[in-house]
């Protein structure tokens, strides 16, 4: 069967990567054994629809091809330990290194519905496993296409894209993790700054993801106002003749390959651009339909009641304490952006399980208080609290579960012990208080 393959130089190709990649990371059973799985998957479908690419990330790839980009800013973007209650943490602030931000426009590139990747002159661009000193770290695992991949070379299979549509122009805003909210502003609207830089952005229409919430579309308005919008469904292929592109701002894989060493270098993973949310917050409020009263006096509690992970398991018991406590019940998945904002921004104070909803943190009122709830597997909330803190929120209070369950996944269920959470709802600035102090006397 091997020597029959080896005829067809598109399998002496893929046999070719997977020496290339033992010698890579010298995994040599486990890369033999996936490579006789993958063999096995291609041998019965279309072999002129398996391509091996190198990748890269955007701006390795203009510097490649000698494709013109236009830089549009540049940024350091800040890490701060967090105040985790009851864990008196050394203060700490670290920066990643500069991230340069641009625009291009490529010739010939494809897009896929759902995906991450672009194709252009035989090459992969996707900023996670392109990015040069962390792409080792990210993984593809979740982009349909990818069969195998390093974090140089990877094997796709293009036989599940039903259709492929050629157009001639468009601007690229979909992606892989477009529909999640959390991913929402610091992946996506924070691309808006760059692409509006673009000599061509009025007369391209923008590309996205079929099937957007409501609420998506809803904060596009804000930036775009009627601009033309093409929907891309997830087993689409577009051919785009002149694409205008621009990278996420910081490095936001959607999976990691080595969580340990992650978990060490925080301020480079799901880090916030404070450029790009300054931009959000600024681009919104100036477009604002009413002017929304400035008397901050709400006490808020954000459900995550219909969300299907990272739920509270006690949380009834939570909303019937908060409520006697004259607390506000929000589910922000049941109202529309505008009336999300409206809430945010008279917030005086504001209690949280971990999730998208505190996104909308940026339209709040600088001085707000914010208990955020958590399981004990969270582990990036300095590369959330820093880009925050450097918006001027600093009154930040990490509550997670009791440290006594083993759990592997951030986004398992959790309980949060009540008394805890009450205690730190009335002492609030004690705790903010003593932190400040304790640190103080360490420096």
């Amino acid at each position: 069967m091997l020597k029959n393959l080896l005829k067809k130089k598109k399998y002496f190709y893929l046999l070719k990567y997977f020496i290339e990649k033992i010698f890579l990371d010298r995994k040599i059973f486990s890369n033999f054994k996936n490579c006789i799985i993958i063999f096995r998957k291609i041998y019965k479908v279309n072999i002129n629809n398996i391509f091996i690419y190198k990748i890269y990330s955007g701006l390795n790839w203009c510097k490649y091809h000698k494709n013109k980009y236009l830089i549009t800013f540049e940024e350091k973007i800040p890490f701060q330990v967090p105040i985790v209650f009851n864990k008196f943490l050394k203060n700490k602030k670290l920066f990643t290194k500069k991230r340069v931000n641009f625009v291009t426009n490529i010739n010939d590139a494809s897009i896929f519905g759902s995906s991450d990747i672009v194709i252009s002159k035989n090459s992969i661009i996707n900023e996670a496993v392109g990015d040069t000193e962390y792409g080792k770290f990210a993984s593809l695992d979740y982009e349909n296409m990818v069969l195998d991949h390093t974090y140089k070379k990877a094997i796709i299979n293009l036989n599940s894209y039903k259709k492929t549509k050629i157009i001639d122009k468009g601007i690229y805003l979909c992606g892989l993790t477009s529909r999640a909210w959390g991913h929402w502003y610091p992946e996506y609207l924070s691309k808006l700054f760059s692409l509006k830089k673009s000599e061509y952005f009025d007369n391209f229409p923008l590309i996205v993801n079929s099937n957007l919430p409501r609420s998506h579309i809803d904060s596009l308005k804000y930036f775009l106002g009627k601009k033309k919008i093409i929907n891309i469904k997830d087993d689409e292929i577009f051919k785009c003749k002149n694409l205008i592109y621009s990278p996420c701002p910081s490095w936001f894989p959607s999976k990691v390959n080595n969580l340990e060493y992650i978990k060490s270098s925080e301020p480079y993973f799901h880090s916030w651009s404070p450029f790009s949310l300054h931009y959000i917050k600024s681009e919104i409020e100036k477009k604002l339909k009413k002017k929304i009263k400035k008397n901050y006096f709400l006490k808020i509690y954000l459900s995550r009641k219909s969300s299907n992970w990272g739920k509270l398991n006690n949380e009834e018991k939570i909303i019937n304490l908060l409520k006697k406590e004259n607390y506000i019940i929000l589910d922000t998945s049941v109202l529309s952006f505008e009336k999300q904002l409206k809430f945010f921004k008279r917030a005086e104070i504001i209690v949280a399980p971990a999730g998208s909803a505190l996104n909308n943190l940026i339209f709040c009122n600088k001085n707000v208080k914010i208990i955020i709830l958590c399981n004990n597997n969270y582990f990036y909330w300095g590369a959330f609290c820093g880009p925050l803190q450097k918006l001027g929120y600093k009154n930040f209070l990490i509550l997670p579960e009791n440290y006594t369950k083993n759990i592997r996944d951030k986004h398992e269920n959790y309980d949060i012990d009540i008394n805890k959470l009450i205690d730190c709802t009335k002492n609030f600035k004690k705790y903010i208080r003593s932190y400040n102090i304790i640190n103080y006397r360490n420096d």
